[in-house]
């Protein structure tokens, strides 16, 4: 992508970022997806968040909050994108991207060594929904942090999550090798 066409984007759509209407909120909304593809992190962080905080009843709101955490998770900040899948774990409850953030931000806190707070996220995504699409990494991730915590009953548990929850041949032989 030609990034001289995505700045052109950005100053096409820099008058109506100011506007408080629906159409000032997309606008927002498309510059700071432009903002990211350069890889204009910060720029893009202040829209997502002022469409978060400013139009908490706009449809781009969530969608807004949970990329704030993404953005930066792609960078390797996994310390900013923690708080930020936090701000929207806490805003979005009930979501449309509170599993991805729930796991994401269970790996941030892995990353970062803070063991604790990364099985919190993970078990939280299990109890919400057993059946996710994050259900098998997050129990992989979870056997990982019990077998560091020596903790074998929960990785044993967490092993069998795994294999209930497995798609290939691969992951099921995997998984067996944790369950027994």
């Amino acid at each position: 992508e030609d990034s001289g066409s995505m700045e052109l984007a950005i100053k096409v759509l820099s008058p109506y970022v100011r506007l408080a209407t629906d159409f000032g909120v997309t606008a927002r909304y498309q510059s700071a997806l432009l903002y990211a593809r350069l890889g204009k992190t910060n720029e893009a962080d202040k829209l997502f968040s002022e469409i978060q905080n400013r139009f908490p009843s706009s449809p781009l709101a969530d969608e807004s909050s949970y990329r704030r955490g993404e953005l930066f998770y792609s960078d390797g900040s996994y310390a900013q994108a923690a708080s930020r899948y936090d701000e929207y774990i806490e805003v979005f409850v009930d979501g449309k991207f509170i599993e991805a953030a729930l796991y994401y931000c269970g790996d941030c806190y892995k990353n970062l060594g803070n063991y604790r707070d990364a099985i919190s996220r993970y078990e939280v995504l299990l109890l919400k929904n057993p059946k996710s699409t994050f259900a098998y990494s997050c129990a992989k991730n979870l056997v990982y942090l019990y077998r560091i915590q020596k903790n074998f009953q929960k990785k044993k548990k967490n092993a069998r999550i795994m294999l209930a929850t497995s798609q290939t041949a691969e992951q099921k032989k995997e998984s067996s090798k944790e369950v027994s």
